[in-house]
């Protein structure tokens, strides 16, 4: 994937969907993303899917072929599907399972595999998965699951960096990355998939007002898009960080 996207006027942004395929396909297809073969129609508009499609739901699977399918249909007639991840694809090719349902450990067990080599990078799930971004942006917005700690414009210079760096490690194991400082800050807290400081309140420090504006500034951009929490409103840090959330 590239890092970087042309200003695009067409674009739909989800998050978090967990394996929540009906309701997925249903939003798509009442805002003319879809028809109703689950077809693209959305000519050269851009889907961006902040993170989060795995645990949680039984229907991961569904949601990963429709979307592999969109992205293909869009490529095809000049639009683009991003898949960002988040830190629930993480955690499954990472071996923590707490949030994976059943259905999983059934068909894993079927196989007679760990539930993580169901996406092992052997494997046609696992080096799709493997070839998307941590953040990308279009145009002036950016687009991350969790956010962006204002530590991480003071080790890293472009979001090709953090990409390259967390891409490079997704198969580290979690003891090595808990033990390694740098890893830690980029996969842990203070990361991309699970940093939650454009919330307020919360258990980390807030992002203040002049630390988001240096992190605009760094990486060149106007808008922060994100996903990951749940948030009745849209109320901190102005219109700079849109918050995305499914409600059901």
């Amino acid at each position: 994937e590239s890092d970087y996207y042309p200003k695009s006027d067409k674009i739909f942004v989800v998050s978090d969907i967990h394996g929540q395929y009906e309701v997925f396909r249903k939003l798509l297809y009442m805002n003319g993303i879809i028809d109703q073969d689950d077809n693209w129609t959305w000519e050269d508009g851009q889907l961006v899917l902040v993170g989060d499609i795995f645990d949680r739901g039984d229907q991961v699977h569904e949601t990963l072929w429709l979307i592999y399918k969109l992205e293909n249909q869009a490529m095809a007639v000049g639009g683009k599907v991003h898949l960002i991840l988040g830190n629930h694809e993480v955690m499954v090719l990472q071996n923590d399972l707490r949030y994976v349902t059943d259905k999983y450990f059934s068909i894993s067990e079927l196989f007679e595999i760990d539930t993580p080599q169901l996406y092992g990078i052997d494997t046609f799930w696992g080096r799709w998965l493997r070839s998307k971004n941590f953040i990308s942006t279009i145009g002036s917005t950016l687009f991350v699951h969790g956010g962006i700690h204002p530590e991480l414009i003071t080790k890293y210079k472009s979001i090709t960096e953090i990409n390259t760096r967390m891409r490079d490690n997704i198969d580290t194991h979690r003891d090595t990355i808990k033990n390694d400082q740098e890893l830690s800050d980029i996969f842990r807290s203070k990361g991309t998939i699970w940093h939650r400081g454009f919330f307020q309140p919360d258990s980390l420090p807030d992002v203040s007002e002049d630390e988001l504006t240096n992190i605009l500034d760094h990486f060149e951009i106007y808008k922060i898009i994100v996903g990951q929490k749940t948030e009745d409103s849209i109320y901190y840090l102005k219109i700079k960080v849109l918050v995305l959330q499914i409600l059901v």
